[in-house]
């Protein structure tokens, strides 16, 4: 009797650790995709920011807007650009809510991207 109880209470454990492991992924690898895409137009517009003559203020607006459709919760404030010989560095720090059902969780992000190492 105590062994059948026991690989219940066994099973039960499993079940619910591989429940947790489910909705981690599920909520946490979306946020990860969506940053590597935001990181890449973040590369894209320091690639072309120089050839195609952008200022500061449409890189910067053109970025949020990128960041408001994938729902990345970043103001225009913290996409720091700064000009420099023969091309831009963008800077964007930032931090996503996540909520793993029994808790909140912030994940912070940081990336930067300029010119000379977008090529």
């Amino acid at each position: 009797m105590n062994e059948k109880g026991s690989a219940t209470i066994k099973t039960l454990i499993v079940l619910v650790v591989v429940a947790a492991l489910i909705v981690g992924v599920v909520k946490i690898v979306p946020v990860y995709v969506k940053v590597y895409e935001f990181e890449d137009a973040m590369r894209v517009q320091a690639k072309f920011a120089g050839v195609e003559r952008k200022n500061e203020t449409v890189v910067r607006e053109e970025l949020f807007l990128k960041a408001q459709s994938m729902g990345l919760p970043i103001t225009r404030e913290q996409i720091e650009i700064s000009k420099r010989m023969g091309g831009i560095t963008i800077k964007v720090r930032y931090t996503v809510p996540i909520d793993l059902i029994v808790m909140q969780r912030d994940f912070n992000f940081e990336y930067e991207a300029d010119t000379s190492t977008a090529y």
